[in-house]
């Protein structure tokens, strides 16, 4: 007879449809004590799931009571809490087939004569409840294949820039969801556990890695619309499909609200080292109107450059020509910055990396000038993939290509072809007056990056430029055939070539270093209606190198040279009253060394001292050099050295606050007497000259307004001696003894100070801009001249006492960018006429003129106007722009020269014209 423990035993199991364990329930209370063991299941038995009960999203629990007999089968199942009666009949079918090892009770009974009492377990039937749980998303788990289903890339439209860190997400059409046994929202919330994906409010999303890949897994077959939402970018939409069984593969490309090209950075007053700094972006450099697109012309837009005569490219530092400032490219110098004197820069912005301006007060990295340094520094190639672009102007047309070429090296070359002397050709032929002008300048960049390891880089660079002008009139036939056969025509040429590497390397913590050896082919040559010739070759080598020591926290040391040594060999052929003149020296050697050290200290955290001294060794000049840094003409008395100027440099920048700043600066600076070469001659010059001094007195302040708004202001004073200039008629009239007339002498000197101040905004999506003002005062002092005040300081030529600049550029819907620059100067000093003479012996009028640059030109104002306009292709983008300097010509003639009729009655000013440039520009 079976014993049973009905009721008594009421432990409720709990099973998943699917798994093969049975779970054990003790959260629900039992109605009796029961003393002995429960049964174990042994076998599971997997109910039917219809698949049509699956797709109608029925889930949940189908409470049984089950039988449980003495030997472990099932011998009767009740349904106790029902779910569906489809389910409920698959539950009992599945529960018969369950097996258990039996329960056990523990019994008493009486054993032997003596009644001894023992206890035994035997099997007994039980009633146990048992929770059987249908779950849609355990169903199907074994019915889903893993697998990358749909997958991609995102990049920025037009660029082809890779975008990381992006939301993807996909909303389906769910009419069209077929083939899923399951609920969509069931199917997709178990497969969001696949990957890294996740889904929710009806959307499965997952975002793009670093190298901006996304991908799904186990996505249903049907018709979806993908998503794309990123900041800075325009929302994307796109709609598409996939098939059962198929795999999709798509790029998405966002479109931008700006698109800012490469991210060169100019530099004003130079690094944080130095006095101060200011940046911009090639974006804002290549949009300032009135430069033409070019980068490197910034620099005349900033606050301490006077403004350059008919839109040249002269660099006027704080009352300094051109001669005085340096320009260098990657740590050694260039012989040109800009292409016929202010056209384009030679060097194509495209391929920089930053541009550096110092206008006063920089370190000891820098010798051989006494005015300002402009330093270009060349970027490395893109190794994402190859990019390139075409650009065609009125001046011009220019090419980039750039690639990685493996895993190490990297390529980007350049190249650059004017054909406006074509145009000009052309239009000169259809006048036809018998003159042919033809101008045309080249240069291209090829540059090669190498990355050894990651605490070595190496870069090689080719760099050339070529400038020529012919102007040809027929039937002149002047000069003399001995100089040249082109008697009729005006020639020069000015071509160089550069090629050199840079190595950078950090050795370990403490030691890293920059290194760049460059070989330099200089050709310049002129001929001028067979009366003059010229030429002139150079062939030589520049070097550079600095150290970087960290010696502590708080302390860094620099060591560092850097020179030059080069062979000049000229020729020079003129006619004059004399006779043919030939002039030739050959084998004229250039050397200079310099040497430098300087600390940078933080004696605390908020306030950087850097002391620096510097040495600079000129072989080519014959003078006994100074043996202490000149802060003002010391006399001869300190001079015992040899042909070199030692100098002291210090400046500090202390922060007040996170947002307010002073620095100063005062140091020596010295440099080889400008033009370098001529003016040293034996015979066009002095051999005894030596180097142009001057130093540099600098305070300043800036304020961090906002994180866009910034104000910065400088006062500064410069004082230059030895100034070389050629000699005039008092320097004849006062030599007594003719064998000591010299061509030049090294007396002149000049001063100059002012207050430098610039609010700027900087670039966010719609706008740019700045307020540029300096007040200035500029005087130079030459011995022997008539002309001079009475203590002997006159104007400088471009002393310009008010220099303003207002700019401003907008983004405008649709991909439009207006820009404006207006540029207010005071009139250039200029020399009056103070009365008239007839000459009746030569039958002419002649002009006397009054004191030297004592009178000046009327206010110079000019408008200059951009406008650009961008199409947006999948890969690659398209801009046409337009650049007019001068828009005010027709309201007001600003003056640039001033020419008198042949009676000096009346006067005419030449005014700069309206200078228009437009062009096309497609990267890909």
């Amino acid at each position: 007879m079976k014993k049973f423990a009905f009721l008594f035993l009421l432990l409720p199991f709990v099973a998943f449809a699917q798994d093969d364990e049975i779970v054990l329930d003790n959260d629900e209370p039992q109605e009796d004590e029961f003393s002995g063991v429960m049964p174990v299941q042994t076998e599971f038995s997997q109910a039917r799931y219809p698949s049509e009960i699956m797709a109608a999203g029925i889930q949940g629990d189908v409470v049984l009571d089950l039988l449980v007999s003495e030997t472990g089968s099932v011998d009767s199942v009740a349904v106790s809490v029902s779910l569906n009666p489809t389910l409920d009949s698959a539950a009992v079918e599945a529960a018969r087939n369950f097996k258990f090892i039996p329960a056990m009770m523990t019994v008493k009974k009486e054993v032997g004569k003596n009644k001894i009492e023992e206890t035994d377990t035997i099997p007994v039937a039980v009633i146990i409840q048992y929770v059987y749980r249908f779950s849609l998303k355990n169903a199907i788990s074994d019915g889903i294949e893993n697998r990358v289903n749909f997958r991609g890339r995102v990049f920025e439209r037009g660029t082809r820039k890779p975008l990381s860190d992006v939301l993807v997400a996909i909303v389906y059409d769910t009419n069209s969801i077929k083939n899923i046994p399951v609920p969509f929202s069931v199917y997709m919330e178990k497969i969001s556990e696949f990957g890294a994906q996740n889904f929710e409010n009806a959307t499965i999303f997952t975002f793009t890695d670093s190298a901006a890949n996304f991908s799904f897994h186990s996505l249903p077959a049907g018709k979806f619309t993908v998503k794309i939402p990123h900041s800075g970018y325009e929302a994307y939409f796109t709609s598409d499909s996939i098939a059962h069984g198929d795999s999709l593969v798509s790029d998405m490309y966002l479109t931008a609200h700006t698109y800012n090209d490469y991210e060169v950075v100019a530099y004003y007053k130079g690094e944080e080292k130095e006095v101060s700094r200011h940046q911009l972006t090639l974006s804002e450099a290549r949009k300032i109107p009135g430069l033409s697109g070019d980068a490197v012309k910034v620099v005349q837009a900033l606050p301490g450059v006077a403004r350059p005569t008919a839109a040249t490219g002269a660099i006027i530092v704080r009352g300094t020509s051109t001669n005085d400032s340096k320009f260098l490219l990657d740590g050694t110098d260039i012989l040109l910055l800009y292409h016929f004197g202010g056209l384009k820069s030679t060097y194509n912005s495209e391929a920089l990396e930053t541009i550096e301006f110092y206008p006063g007060g920089w370190g000891v990295k820098y010798g051989d000038a006494t005015g300002g340094v402009v330093e270009l520094k060349s970027r490395p190639p893109k190794t994402d993939r190859f990019h390139g672009y075409l650009d065609a102007s009125v001046l011009d047309m220019s090419f980039l290509v750039e690639t990685p070429i493996g895993e190490k090296w990297s390529v980007l070359a350049t190249a650059r072809r004017s054909y406006f002397g074509e145009i000009v050709k052309l239009a000169v032929n259809a006048i036809g007056n018998g003159v042919t002008v033809i101008p045309f300048y080249w240069d291209y960049v090829v540059r090669a990056d190498l990355k050894a390891n990651e605490k070595n880089r190496f870069s090689f660079t080719s760099f050339s430029s070529n400038d020529s002008l012919a102007v040809v009139i027929e039937g002149m036939g002047a000069g003399s055939e001995e100089i040249g056969n082109a008697t009729n025509s005006l020639t020069q040429r000015m071509f160089f070539n550069i090629n050199g590497m840079n190595w950078e390397s950090k050795i370990n913590e403490r030691f890293e270093n920059f290194f760049s050896l460059k070989s330099e082919v200089i050709r310049q040559s002129m001929g001028a209606m067979g009366y003059v010739r010229t030429e002139m070759k150079a062939n030589g080598f520049r070097y550079y190198d600095n150290l970087g020591i960290k010696l502590g926290e708080k302390t860094k040391m620099n060591l560092g040279i850097d020179g030059y040594l080069g062979v000049v060999n000229m020729n020079a052929d003129m006619v004059s009253d004399r006779g043919l003149v030939h002039f030739s020296k050959d084998d004229f050697v250039f050397a200079r060394l310099g040497a430098y050290t300087n600390f940078e200290i933080k004696p605390v955290e908020r306030w950087l001292v850097v002391p620096g001294i510097r040495y600079d060794y000129y072989d080519e000049l014959k003078y006994k050099g100074s043996v202490l840094p000149e802060f003002w003409d010391y006399g001869e008395k300190f001079h015992k050295g040899f042909s070199g100027e030692p100098a002291f440099r210090l400046s500090t920048r202390f922060n007040l606050t996170k947002e307010h700043l002073i620095k100063g600066a005062i140091g020596t600076y010295n440099q080889s007497p400008k033009p370098i070469g001529m003016v040293i001659d034996s015979i066009y010059g002095n051999p005894a000259l030596g180097t142009t001094k001057a130093a540099h007195f600098v305070l300043g302040y800036e304020w961090q307004i906002t994180d866009l708004i910034s104000f910065d202001i400088q006062g500064y004073r410069n004082n230059q001696w030895k100034i070389p200039r050629m000699a005039g008629s008092r320097d004849l009239e006062k030599t007594k003894n003719p064998a000591d007339i010299k061509m030049y002498y090294d007396d002149e000197k000049g001063k100059s100070r002012g207050i430098e101040i610039m609010l700027r905004h900087n670039q966010n999506e719609k706008f740019f801009g700045w307020i540029a003002y300096t007040l200035s005062q500029s005087k130079r002092k030459t011995p022997h001249t008539d002309t001079m005040s009475a203590d002997g300081w006159v104007r400088y030529s471009y002393d310009q006492t008010n220099n303003l600049q207002l700019l401003a550029s907008y983004k405008l819907p649709k991909r439009w960018e207006l820009g404006g620059r207006l540029r207010y100067t005071t009139g250039n000093p200029t020399t009056p006429i103070k009365y008239i003479e007839y000459d009746l012996t030569d039958n002419e009028i002649d002009g006397y003129y009054g004191k030297y640059n004592s009178d000046r030109f009327e206010p110079f104002f000019q408008f200059d106007f951009r406008a650009e306009k961008k199409w947006i292709f999948k890969k690659s983008t398209l801009t046409a722009y337009w650049d007019i300097q001068n828009m005010l010509y027709f309201l007001y003639k600003s003056p640039e020269f001033r020419i008198f009729d042949d009676f000096y009655k009346e006067k005419q000013f030449i005014a700069m014209p309206i200078i228009p440039s437009f062009g096309i520009r497609y990267d890909f």
